[in-house]
């Protein structure tokens, strides 16, 4: 006997309902990156250390 394949199904999350919320999520990081890091001006009155800020950054960027 053969090993065929007989059905070969691939996927992707081209959905809206799922890249639109990690895009959102994403600009949100880069958004805090930029005013906080680059600019110098920290959103908030409770800021976060900029180590924490480029790992959520990092991982939001590898989550997309």
């Amino acid at each position: 006997m053969e090993n065929q394949t007989l059905f070969f199904e691939k996927q992707y999350p081209r959905q809206l309902s799922v890249i639109s919320p990690l895009v959102a999520v994403n600009l949100f990081f880069i958004i805090l990156f930029v005013q906080q890091i680059l600019l110098g001006h920290p959103l908030g009155t409770k800021v976060a250390p900029n180590a924490v800020l480029i790992i959520f950054l990092i991982a939001s960027w590898l989550l997309i």
